[in-house]
């Protein structure tokens, strides 16, 4: 370890001729030693008086050697130096809530006679000073402020009690959640590596990614929908006959007990990354709903293990013979989903499918409303997408696959969607078709999605009986479409008009929402073409 060392000097014969004399003394460290041992050997080298002999070694090395292209070259690594004094600045923050933050630098290693660390919070300066035992008081008091006597030096003091059991018990919660679905956390890595061996680097990452989205979307919606409804459930007269007073008091008072306590912050974020952690390994074992959140790779179907994609003649069903993609543009009503890009909590989706001129590529207009009046009865009617959001999917024909082969791309990636089966009116017009969509990369299933759609809004239970029989018969079952392994789409009829609760429907219009929703599908419209 070398210590680098500059000092002023008076040279010359003219007493007022200042110049600088630098050099260098190499210390010495054992594995262990730090900031105390350098102490020893710099008393060495002051009392030895060994500095009168290195500026000479300096002028004779800069003379016959680039030497202080050597002390930038080792300036650019903070590995192996040591320093009388070190100073690490964390940065200027803004944090509500927080009056003062101090962070240490530890000496075991650094081998520095004094560290002093330094953030600058809310635009208040905290420092914090530790030195080699015996050090402290004479190099601290330079750090304090002229004129106002206020102390910024603080040595970290360690705060014991408190309510420490519980960030234990959140910890435990969260170790308990990993351990207790680690087979499914395990199977889940394991089958990554087999796509990051097997398949293209970009691909493999695509892919990886557009898992992730979801895995970690589904989580992060149910805390906001629990809200909702917390809020739209609160007795009392309303702020502008929107939200609760009681809402409002609560918040604050949340606000106030997780300021004071910051045990009670700590295990509350805990809390929350741990169940995070249980909603996805369900969602890899199996265990959550099969619908939406079926998030396993290559996952088990009633105990056999089911790898990969299927080639679309595998899965079509006769009535495909024949297929005209014509007949197959128009709306649609999605009626049953297996499908992890979709959300059970979302209503009264539908699909409206265009080709593009030339027939050599199409996109879909997307239809959503909700949350549905199902999983949030106190909030759906106040939802700013109560009355609809679209967003668009696109996708190519290639003219090499199979008719009933559509090209899907989004959210990064591009897999086939295939149309499995359609049904007949009267006039040959299709009125039902079942599709399936399904991501591989490197051997490994990473997604499937099985869409039952009508033309029409209701579908009988006969219908809908017979539509899971063909779907069974296609050998879709292990992949999802069992009855059990689908969600049924709620339905608002056309009929019943557009949603308006009144206060909040009309906020949301006054805010232009709704002019907002029409121009972001215009742009993602406009952006996919």
């Amino acid at each position: 370890m070398k210590l680098s060392i500059s000092y002023d000097k008076l040279l010359g014969e003219e007493t007022d001729e200042l110049r600088c004399g630098a050099g260098s003394l190499d210390v010495v460290l054992k594995e262990g030693e730090g900031g105390e041992e350098v102490e020893k050997q710099i008393q060495w080298y002051l009392e030895e008086e060994k500095w009168k002999e290195i500026p000479r070694v300096w002028d004779w090395g800069t003379k016959i050697s680039d030497v202080t292209n050597l002390v930038h070259l080792t300036s650019l690594s903070n590995h192996g130096r040591s320093y009388t004094t070190s100073l690490s600045n964390a940065g200027s923050y803004t944090l509500k809530g927080v009056e003062e933050c101090y962070y240490g630098t530890g000496q075991g290693k650094v081998g520095a006679r004094v560290c002093v660390s330094v953030v600058t919070l809310n635009g208040k300066m905290c420092l914090l000073g530790h030195g080699v035992e015996g050090k402290e008081g004479r190099v601290f008091d330079n750090f304090r402020r002229r004129g106002r006597g206020e102390e910024i030096v603080k040595f970290e003091k360690e705060e014991k009690g408190g309510l420490t059991f519980l960030p234990l018990m959140a910890a435990i919660y969260a170790v308990g959640g990993a351990g207790f679905y680690s087979p499914a956390f395990l199977d889940f890595f394991e089958n990554v590596r087999q796509i990051q061996e097997n398949a293209d680097p970009k691909d493999a990452m695509d892919a990886i990614n557009f898992w992730i989205f979801f895995a970690v979307s589904h989580p992060i919606l149910q805390p906001i929908l629990f809200l909702s409804e917390v809020m739209h459930g609160s007795p009392g007269p309303r702020i502008g006959g929107l939200v609760p007073y009681t809402f409002v008091l609560l918040n604050v008072l949340f606000i106030l007990v997780t300021s004071k306590w910051k045990e009670i912050s700590l295990s509350l974020n805990i809390f929350l990354f741990s169940s995070a952690i249980f909603y996805v390994g369900a969602g890899l074992k199996g265990e959550g709903s099969m619908a939406d959140y079926n998030l396993g790779l290559n996952d088990d179907y009633k105990t056999e293990k089911v790898r990969g994609c299927p080639a679309y003649e595998d899965v079509r069903l006769k009535s495909m013979d024949n297929f005209d993609l014509n007949k197959y543009e128009g709306l649609w009503y999605e009626h049953k989903f297996h499908d992890y890009t979709q959300f059970k909590e979302v209503y009264d989706t539908t699909l409206d499918i265009k080709l593009t001129e030339g027939g050599e590529g199409w996109k879909d207009d997307f239809g959503i409303r909700g949350p549905s009046p199902k999983s949030s009865p106190r909030s759906w009617d106040k939802s700013p997408v109560a009355n609809g959001a679209h967003y668009f999917l696109f996708g190519r024909v290639d003219k090499n696959d199979p008719k009933g082969v559509l090209r899907e791309s989004g959210f990064g990636v591009e897999f086939p969607n295939y149309i499995v089966d359609v049904q007949k009116d009267s006039d040959g017009n299709y009125k039902e078709a079942i599709q399936f969509q399904c991501l591989e990369r490197g051997g490994v299933r990473v997604f499937e999605g099985i869409n039952f759609m009508s033309r029409n809004e209701v579908m009988t239970d006969e219908e809908m009986s017979a539509m899971h029989a063909r779907a069974a018969e296609a050998g879709m079952e292990k992949y999802g479409s069992a009855p059990e392994q689908m969600h049924t789409v709620e339905r608002r009829l056309k009929s019943q008009g557009d949603v308006d609760d009144g206060a909040w429907q009309g906020m949301w219009k006054s805010l232009g929402v709704d002019k907002l929703l029409e121009q972001l599908a215009v742009l993602i419209e406009d952006g996919g073409r």
